[in-house]
């Protein structure tokens, strides 16, 4: 597959990171059933971007903590999934979203790209939501 638009997460990288499709949405809400009643991160990215690409090792590590925490990690692939992401209406990459427990997805500035960021961006979203 051409490398500007492979998939740089799923099993296929040996990443724990969920690559996501069509298929795992009804409109645009996630149904995917590792990420019902659970919080998730994600990621819209374009294999190409370069800022995409670089957070591609801290979307690795918060796939493997995350979910130790209930928090599911996914990405979606502009490349692979155009139309799905122009039904969401990301308009940059990374676009990244809190999905909430039902499903929904809310987008959410990150401030920055790095671990510390990520993280305190989904301890701020995910407060909001709850309340």
């Amino acid at each position: 597959m051409d490398s500007r638009i492979q998939n740089k997460y799923g099993q296929e990288n040996n990443s724990s990171v969920v690559e996501l499709s069509e298929k795992d949405f009804d409109g645009i809400k996630l149904n995917h059933p590792d990420f019902k009643n659970k919080y998730t991160l994600l990621k819209i990215y374009a294999p190409w971007c370069g800022y995409c690409v670089r957070m591609t090792n801290e979307m690795n590590h918060l796939g493997r903590e995350l979910p130790k925490r209930n928090i599911g990690v996914a990405t979606i692939n502009y490349e692979q999934n155009k139309e799905l992401v122009s039904k969401i209406g990301s308009k940059g990459f990374p676009s990244m979203f809190i999905v909430d427990k039902s499903g929904k997805l809310h987008e959410t500035l990150m401030g920055g790209r790095t671990l510390k960021e990520i993280l305190v961006s989904i301890k701020f979203k995910t407060k909001e939501l709850d309340n």
